[in-house]
């Protein structure tokens, strides 16, 4: 569907993560599009996506055909960790699962950095400021919307090609009725157009999980150009104009941003389920 990379993978419950840091990924991107690659992807890998992937073919598809997977947080480091590094086992497991968030720099990680948060954003937007790269943005933040987003990027990056913003209007839907569009059409076609028009070489897609990825898959297979990421919640963050105050740097270390952002946004418990179950299937996935 696009073009891969050549970094290691590790392979986490049937899905593949790539090995590298922060600065390999912004190279490797910035690259791509001065070298006039196809289209391609980036998945910034999360244990809500890996939990959904093992039992749907298509999520697991759209990862696993992705140009870049990078681990999103703490969760995917513990499960390489875990997988890769020494003998499985329960109390390994749990007193691996200690040792990440009470003192995560004692751990030999096979994954050096994780993806979560704006880091990672806002560098590779001062990259493409450096190097005159256009941006486009989707997304909807809560209490908020894409323009507001747009000006706060464009006052801290003033001199970066923003080529155009889309609402990603289909964000505000839920239930069986997203479940219906997303089966269908998930793209309107008046996005679908736009990016064609303006031909942006970065595509920032902040619609959430699973939403975005079938978004990127949608949209990919009717451009010629252009390098798509998904940003789930970033925009939400008030270092891009939304209502959600970044996470404490002593936070960020241990690995906790989804504990601090579920203080912030109470809603999310049941999103967050799913971090002891994907503990658990990769647990049982080693015995």
């Amino acid at each position: 569907m696009s073009y891969q990379s050549k970094f290691p993978k590790y392979n986490i419950l049937g899905c593949h993560i790539d090995r590298l840091t922060l600065d390999e990924a912004i190279e490797y991107v910035i690259d791509h599009i001065e070298d006039k690659k196809p289209p391609a992807y980036m998945v910034k890998v999360y244990v809500e996506l890996l939990d959904r992937a093992a039992n749907d073919p298509q999520i697991k598809s759209l990862l696993n055909e992705s140009t870049l997977s990078v681990p999103e947080g703490v969760s995917t480091q513990w499960a390489a960790s875990y997988l890769y590094n020494g003998k499985p086992g329960l109390f390994r497991a749990i007193g691996l699962a200690f040792s990440i968030i009470f003192n995560p720099r004692a751990i030999k990680n096979p994954i050096p950095e994780k993806f979560g948060g704006t880091v990672f954003t806002l560098r590779l937007l001062e990259a493409c400021e450096k190097e005159g790269i256009s941006v486009y943005l989707i997304g909807s933040p809560v209490d908020s919307d894409i323009t507001a987003t747009e000006k706060h990027i464009l006052s801290r990056f003033p001199k970066l090609k923003i080529a155009g913003s889309h609402p990603g209007s289909l964000g505000a839907l839920s239930g069986a009725e997203l479940e219906q569009v997303l089966n269908d059409e998930p793209v309107e076609e008046e996005l679908v157009e736009d990016i064609k028009k303006k031909k942006p070489d970065i595509i920032f897609v902040g619609m959430g999980f699973p939403l975005q990825e079938k978004v990127i898959a949608k949209i990919i297979g009717q451009v010629k150009h252009g390098f798509f990421i998904g940003e789930g919640g970033t925009f939400d963050y008030d270092e891009f104009g939304g209502v959600f105050k970044k996470a404490p740097r002593w936070v960020q270390r241990i690995g906790m941003e989804w504990l601090w952002r579920l203080s912030l946004q109470p809603s999310r418990i049941k999103r967050q389920s799913s971090i002891p179950r994907f503990m658990w299937h990769v647990y049982r996935s080693k015995k």
